[in-house]
């Protein structure tokens, strides 16, 4: 029994050394197995079987590593979305070193200027995205605020930066660095959120800011003029019609009571919470949980088409189960939503989805229901699963739109030139 043990080492080593693909073991796996099934005729024969039967266990093992090393591989190979024809955007500053889970944000003003913040810089465009210079580095963006043709603002972890020039050139006006959102119904009122909940509120075009009284904790802020406006966070919504010296309850989130503290806020100081408001009578609320155990996030969008008197529950992400009290909602939402949402109409918004194991690369998901239905649309270029995919954002002026995200090692931006109906993708580092 030793010599046939031998025998089948040294045998097993002489087919691993031959071995050159998967079809190459089957094949040599089947001629073992047919030359085993012989008839027998002698005590040599036992012998032989014996050797087959090793050859074929250990040879069939050596065939499942080669086929999960082929998986591995393939696997790398679809980590990084492949590029598409369209040309790459090389920016003329030096590689800068981009944070783990970086957040990219996109504003544009109308069809050609437009402004995109990742890794550590702001760049901008003035030919539709054809080409970027960077305008500031050692900045973390959080969201951009565009005011007015020449006024914008960013809100950063640095504090809020203000630009007079359409964005090519930036100042800090106040260094409030856990502010998390902001909104500027006029180049001089404003008013922000931080990451502790306190709403603030500037006169003075974000040089200064004051508290303000309110009743809820505040993650996200939105208005509509400087008397009108909303705020969202893990107790609620409330409205005011004074700029904020009184506010009334609107809607009550008892659900997020359930839901883990750490989600609120990620690591980067971007709140999970955000309203977007169309009109004064239209708009969304969504809460993305960050503190979701699992590569994907749990996902929950309201609407209001009364200006918040009622605030309807319109879809959630079905991979996680409702928490209690809140009702089952009316429709589901993309499948690891990502993204910020881009509100596009009264009950039109786009929001950035990465893949899931079943469906492929990067998507950009519309709804024409105020959110109760998600359509996919594939982004050219990407493939493989994006789960590394950690935030990104999506906008659309005028029949155009453009898609920006980081997926661990690079960021990439997308455009689509037909109401965000087709895309193709270019690689920004």
């Amino acid at each position: 029994m030793k010599d046939v043990t031998r025998a089948v080492s040294e045998e097993v080593q002489r087919e691993r050394a031959s071995i050159t693909s998967p079809p190459d073991l089957h094949r040599r796996i089947m001629q073992r197995v047919s030359t085993a099934q012989r008839p027998p005729e002698s005590i040599g024969w036992r012998r032989q079987a014996v050797l087959a039967f090793g050859i074929v266990l250990l040879v069939g093992a050596a065939a499942l590593g080669a086929n999960r090393l082929r998986a591995n591989e393939l696997a790398q190979t679809h980590a990084t979305p492949r590029v598409s024809t369209a040309p790459t955007v090389h920016s003329s500053a030096p590689p800068s070193t981009v944070p783990t889970n970086v957040s990219p944000r996109v504003a544009f003003l109308n069809a050609q200027v437009g402004l995109i913040a990742f890794g550590d810089r702001i760049e901008r465009t003035t030919d539709a995205g054809r080409s970027w210079s960077v305008v500031r580095t050692s900045v973390d963006v959080r969201q951009f605020v565009w005011i007015a043709t020449q006024d914008v603002r960013a809100v950063t972890a640095e504090g809020l930066l203000a630009s007079s020039d359409g964005g090519l050139h930036w100042r800090v006006t106040n260094r409030e660095a856990d502010l998390t959102a902001a909104s500027f119904p006029s180049s001089m009122i404003g008013f922000a959120a931080t990451a502790s909940g306190q709403l603030l509120k500037t006169t003075d075009g974000g040089e200064t800011f004051s508290p303000l009284h309110i009743d809820v904790p505040a993650l996200a802020v939105a208005f509509q003029t400087p008397q009108l406006g909303w705020i969202a966070g893990p107790n609620g919504i409330e409205a005011t019609s004074d700029g904020g010296t009184s506010w009334r309850r609107q809607a009550a989130f008892d659900f997020v009571g359930s839901l883990p503290a750490a989600g609120q806020v990620d690591v980067n100081g971007n709140s999970g919470w955000s309203i977007h408001m169309s009109d004064a009578m239209h708009g969304f609320v969504v809460f993305q949980n960050f503190g979701t155990v699992a590569h994907q996030r749990a996902v929950y969008v309201f609407y209001t088409r009364d200006g918040g008197i009622n605030w309807l529950f319109q879809s959630a992400e079905g991979y996680f189960p409702m928490p209690t009290p809140l009702a089952v909602p009316r429709g589901s939402t993309p499948g690891d939503l990502v993204g910020v949402l881009a509100v596009t109409g009264p009950q039109s918004a786009l929001v950035l989805s990465a893949s899931t194991a079943l469906e492929q690369g990067m998507f950009v998901s519309s709804t024409v229901d105020a959110g109760q239905t998600w359509h996919d649309r594939h982004i050219a270029g990407t493939s493989g699963d994006e789960t590394a995919v950690s935030g990104g954002a999506v906008v659309m002026v005028a029949g155009e739109a453009w898609a920006i995200w980081y997926d661990g090692s690079h960021a990439y931006l997308a455009e689509s030139l037909d109401s965000a109906q087709t895309w193709t993708t270019v690689t920004l580092d």
